[in-house]
Parts: C-alpha cells; structure tokens; sequence
C-alpha cells in the first residue's frame, strides 16, 4: 500500500459499498461507433460477478482509453474527486481506490482483491459526437431530445482506460465490449439514451458516504486499516454525549470493553470491535481518538522499575490548558501544566521514570517497542 498524504480531513462514518449481486449486463447489438448503443436491443448478455475473478486487468489498446455513452452521475464524480484528493488511495467498502492526475485529467482506480477486479476509468463532459449521437436518434422526438442531451450535459460520461479481459480471458487484449461491461458496472441505475442498458451502480452510494463523512472533524494522521464504521461510530458515541469529550471516552470504554493479559496486539479499530484486550490497547485506543479529535498527545511509558511498566495518554486541548492523562485505571484531569510532571502524577512515589512513545511506530509496526536502553527519563 502506498503511503498517504497527511491532511485534515472530515469523516464520519463509512456508508456500505454497493456492489451489485445480479450479473453485469449489455446489449449484445450494442454498435461501437455509436459508443455501446444498441438501436433494437435485440438479445442481453450476461456476466457473473464471479467471472471477474478469472480475467484479467489490461490497459485499453487506444493509448486515451475507449469513451462509452454510459452516463455517471455528476454527484458520484465530484465526491470521489473530494474523497480521493491528496491522498494515495483510499477504501471505500471492500475496496481500494485512488485518483491519477494525468493531462487528459482526473482518472479513478478501482481495485477489490475479494473478487479479482480491478479497473480504471474517468469521466467527462459528453463531446458533441455524443451530444450528436443523442439529436440524431431523437430527431423526430423534440421533447426527449431535449430531455435526453441536457441529462448528459449536466452529468458524465464513462471514459475505460482498463478494464478486464473477461469475455476471452485467454486473449492478452481488451476491445470495447469489454470496456463496455465496465462502463456498466459503473454507470448510473438507470441510463436515459435508448440502447443504453441500465448500469449496475457499483459507486452510486458514494456522494451519501462522503457527505457522512463530513459531519465529524478528525485529524487523519494515519489510515484506518478496517473496521472503520464500527471505529468512527464508536468516536461519533462518544461525541454525542454531553460534557468533557475526554471523561466521556473513559467512561464509554470502561463500558465497552474488558482488559485482561492474555491478548495479541491490535490496532484500536481491531479492539473496539473485539471489545477486549491488553490494557496497552485501551490506553492506545484513547491515544488515537484523542489524536483524531485534534488532542495534542503524548503516549508515555512509566515505570518504577522494570516489572511496572504501563502506558499513558497525556493530552491537552488547543495547546494551552493544563496537561490531562488517560490510564488504563483512571482519568487524570488538568493535573500539570507542564508534561513532564505527569508522569510522578499517574505513578506516585519516589523513582518514576518515563519515556515518550513513538505511537505512529507503535501502529505501523503492529507492537509495543521495548523502551531502548537509556532513553527513560527520572
């Protein structure tokens, strides 16, 4: 997986990917000079979902990608545009995608290794030889001439560049049938031209999952590996309630969750499914949240001696209230105005030693580092 861009982004929760359940279908006289319209619509052809797995992704042979007169809704278009930029890829329910700048413009990339299927495309503006193509074929119908021209004009239409060689998959090659079956995959639920079948809106909840994800401020500092409804659902709880955000983190998980020994690592959207583990996983799970909701952070390791180690989140608000801390045990509130007091706060007694976590290293690798030799503090 790439690395992702560091930005502020706004996120709620994530809506469920659709994916359709019933074959992708075409027209099977669908006419490539007309851009995959099917005048007579004269028979369907069908393909499995479960076919894909079987084929292929492979660039279009035309260096600019294969245009269809499949229409995408201008909604889906503008959120993924919002969704994708500045970063790498992203997931959107059992999939990843990211966004390529080229010269021709904005192309999206799909890829959901559960089914084998991966593809690219882009969208754009219908060109006058489809806008022709609509006059043409309306030409003694004024009222769904109009009708028809200004729905292509105010949406999209669906540009290949790769798509999977599911018709001959033996045949290191794609032609525009195959392109056309993408494009249908994508396209809206419902196409306007006559001899343009029906797509099966694979990305039509997208505008509704982004615009969720708008009602929640967060700091993504790092990707959410899974779970992410279930994580920014459990945020959103714990937003919802009335008074300090922090007390009511503490309160919420000690609801929620149980602590015991006995447990391998997880990341904080693993335990708040699991709904148990370490209690290095719950102070970790306050340290994320806290980071998240724009908190700054520290995660410290304290210690009497070398069989008392335990973490803390120490926090504060806006850079200048007093110092917070999150134990696995308790909540410390405004104890210090200075962090490094904090430490003889949540550990009392002589020799308390402390060390500051790297807790994005902590994330990334999965565990909880030894503290190296002669980095504690006293």
């Amino acid at each position: 997986m790439k690395r992702k861009a560091l930005v502020f982004i706004q996120c709620f929760f994530l809506a469920a990917a659709v994916f359709p359940s019933e074959p992708v279908e075409i027209y099977t006289d669908f006419n490539s000079g007309k851009f995959g319209q099917a005048r007579e619509r004269a028979g369907i052809k069908k393909f499995p979902l479960s076919g894909f797995s079987a084929s292929r992704t492979l660039a279009t042979p035309e260096p600019g990608g294969i245009i269809t007169a499949v229409v995408l809704d201008a909604a889906v278009v503008d959120a993924l545009s919002v969704f994708l930029r500045d970063y790498y890829e992203r997931r959107i329910g059992p999939a990843w995608m990211w966004l390529e700048k080229a010269a021709a413009g904005e192309i999206f990339h799909y890829y959901d290794d559960s089914l084998g299927l991966a593809f690219s495309f882009s969208a754009e503006k219908p060109g006058p030889q489809i806008i022709s193509l609509i006059e043409n074929f309306y030409r003694h119908d004024p009222v769904n001439r109009r009708a028809v021209a200004a729905h292509y004009r105010k949406n999209y239409v669906i540009h290949i560049h790769s798509a999977e060689n599911i018709i001959d998959p033996w045949i290191n090659t794609i032609d525009f049938q195959e392109a056309l079956v993408i494009a249908t995959l994508i396209g809206d639920t419902t196409q306007e031209l006559w001899g343009i079948r029906d797509g099966a809106g694979l990305l039509r909840d997208i505008p509704a999952f982004v615009e969720a994800k708008t009602a929640l401020s967060l700091y993504q500092y790092r990707q959410i590996e899974k779970n992410e409804t279930e994580y920014l659902n459990f945020i959103r709880r714990v937003r919802d309630r009335e008074g300090s955000f922090a007390r009511n983190l503490y309160s919420t998980a000690m609801d929620d969750f149980d602590t015991g020994m006995f447990y391998d690592f997880q990341l904080p959207e693993e335990f708040v499914v699991s709904g148990r583990g370490r209690e290095d996983d719950l102070v970790l799970l306050y340290t994320d949240v806290l980071a998240r909701m724009g908190y700054e952070v520290k995660l410290l390791a304290v210690a009497k001696d070398s069989e008392s180690r335990n973490l803390a989140a120490v926090f504060r608000e806006n850079g200048r209230a007093d110092w917070s801390a999150l134990t696995a045990q308790t909540i410390f509130a405004h104890i210090a105005a200075d962090w490094k007091k904090v430490p003889a706060i949540v550990m009392s007694g002589e020799n308390v030693w402390y060390h500051e976590m790297d807790y994005p290293r902590i994330f990334r690798e999965r565990e909880v580092y030894d503290v190296p030799a002669g980095s504690w503090r006293k």
